[in-house]
């Protein structure tokens, strides 16, 4: 949910002016607070992730968020508190109340726009030796429409099972995200984001011309 704000150039028609409109989306009691705490959350997620970094960066603060609240519904003492507070959740919501926020505006974000393509998916992988609560499942199942599998973390197959979930939901733009289980590995919490929609208004390529772009060192170079 971190902001991101582009200009274009152009003039909208009348035929646009429409199809432009922004869908409504109907806020849950919290919803607005707790849009505010995933974009400062992103923000500040970002900043410690950039700091230092040089590289080109892109990451996904609303799917650390989605993880670390799914994980929120299994912690307790401290650690609740902490990521609580972590996430910028305001003392007075409970775990249910932040579930059922979560819960409706993402059925909503689905559906909003016929055009983009869009996927949220969410999976808990556990190993088979480790007690998990069925309340803890139950919720994950329910609130978050998560897969929820129970695996031998030692049986190197369970890596690919793991693979392959990530690779399905992410249209194969992500074919693996681990290369192993570790032996104190219980449990993966795991999100996956799938976003592919044209821009509402398309740059003119016609439009692009060569001009002067200046390097960090202060020296120049000519691009399109």
């Amino acid at each position: 949910m971190l902001p991101l704000l582009f200009g274009s150039c152009g003039i909208l028609d009348s035929k646009n002016e429409k199809e432009l409109s922004p869908a409504v989306i109907e806020l849950p009691t919290h919803g607005k607070e707790l849009i505010q705490a995933g974009n400062q959350f992103g923000i500040n997620l970002f900043r410690e992730t950039a700091n230092g970094n040089a590289d080109n960066l892109m990451l996904s603060p609303l799917s650390a968020n989605i993880a670390l609240t799914m994980l929120l519904n299994g912690a307790g003492g401290n650690t609740y508190t902490e990521i609580h507070e972590m996430l910028g959740y305001d003392q007075e919501w409970g775990i249910s109340d932040v579930n059922g926020v979560y819960k409706s505006l993402v059925g909503q974000l689905l559906n909003v726009d016929k055009e983009v393509q869009l996927a949220i998916a969410n999976a808990v992988f556990y190993d088979h030796l480790f007690n998990v609560k069925d309340s803890f499942l139950n919720v994950m199942s329910d609130d978050f429409q998560a897969e929820v599998s129970k695996l031998d973390f030692r049986d190197p197959a369970s890596v690919n099972t793991i693979n392959k979930w990530a690779a399905d939901n992410t249209n194969n733009k992500v074919p693996e995200v681990i290369e192993q289980l570790n032996p104190e590995d219980v449990m993966l919490l795991m999100n996956a984001i799938y976003f592919k929609a044209n821009w509402s208004v398309q740059f003119k390529k016609s439009d692009t011309a060569n001009g002067i772009f200046y390097l960090a060192d202060g020296s120049e170079v000519t691009a399109p």
